[in-house]
């Protein structure tokens, strides 16, 4: 069985989470992973994991 892709609208979810009085950490608990899933959830939709190296030019 493959896996499936969905979409999340993050900003969207934080704020449902915000409105039900939930933490990211105590809805990421709730299904089961660590407590820093949803947070990382973000950084992986937006790229911030991934750090670009500025490619160095060494002088003559």
């Amino acid at each position: 069985m493959e896996p499936k892709k969905v979409t999340i609208n993050y900003a969207l979810l934080c704020k449902e989470l915000e409105k039900q009085g939930k933490t990211k950490e105590k809805f990421s608990a709730e299904l089961g992973r660590s407590k820093s899933f949803v947070c990382n959830m973000a950084a992986f939709m937006y790229g911030s994991t991934k750090r670009k190296r500025k490619k160095r030019v060494r002088g003559k």
